[in-house]
């Protein structure tokens, strides 16, 4: 065990009061990603997938965070922070606070809950830092590509300037890609859920040279028809009928 200074400490406190900034706005981003991926799939989120599927979609985006800020900048310091909250998140999966428990209505209130967890943890770790130095954090990072064991204490926290401002490129550049790895997660996640009930070959849908030539006989109609049973759009137009173009071969 180890005992603290009191600069130890201040830049604890500063690391964590950008850290606490980064999971509110991580989280807005990540409700979003879970709508998006739900919509483009035509499918609702009205299912709880579990503790563990909320964890692994936070462990998985701050674990990216770690990477990135290790391998693309080489600054190590910065992925200590990002080692420290995908320990935190990975460590709720064994010793789960009572607000995880419960069952939730959908994916997005599991996430959105785990994410408030957190941050309240880190409120709590700034608040009390002293009592808390040597608490350690540890649990299992699960990947769409990895499995791993992953620890993080308070006192790795005790360096200077270990998470940038929110106003520094770099914090929006470890905000994209936790991101997106988080958007990797959902997809691995939701896409085995689903099967492919009917295939219909890529030209019976619309391309984007069907819409720009869609967009060309505009002047010449004053009324375009989708004909869902020829799979075309017909376009009506001086009492005559124009069958949309062939898309380009692929």
């Amino acid at each position: 065990m180890s005992t603290p200074t009191p600069q130890d400490i201040t830049n604890a406190q500063a690391n964590l009061d950008k850290m606490i900034v980064f999971s509110t706005q991580f989280s807005s981003l990540g409700h979003a990603k879970i709508l998006n991926a739900y919509g483009l799939l035509n499918q609702t989120d009205n299912q709880d997938l579990g503790l563990q599927v909320g964890l692994n979609l936070l462990t998985s985006a701050m674990s990216e965070m770690k990477r990135t800020a290790r391998c693309l900048h080489g600054l190590t310091k910065f992925s200590t922070a990002g080692n420290f909250l995908a320990s935190m998140f990975a460590q709720y999966a064994t010793v789960t606070p009572s607000s995880l428990s419960v069952q939730f209505p959908d994916l997005i209130s599991r996430f959105e809950q785990t994410s408030l967890q957190c941050s309240q943890d880190l409120q709590n770790l700034y608040q009390n830092t002293s009592n808390c130095w040597n608490n350690t954090y540890s649990g299992q990072l699960i990947t769409p590509f990895a499995t791993a064991t992953i620890s993080g204490s308070v006192s790795d926290l005790a360096a200077s300037g270990l998470f940038p401002n929110s106003d520094d490129p770099l914090f929006s550049h470890l905000l994209s890609s936790a991101t997106y790895a988080l958007d990797q997660s959902i997809w691995s996640v939701l896409l085995p859920k689903f099967a492919m009930a009917q295939y219909q070959p890529s030209n019976q849908y619309m391309t984007s040279q069907l819409v720009h030539d869609v967009a060309n006989f505009i002047s010449y109609t004053g009324e375009i028809l989708w004909d869902p049973s020829n799979h075309e759009f017909v376009f009506t137009a001086l009492n005559k009928t124009f069958p949309s173009p062939e898309p380009p071969p692929r």
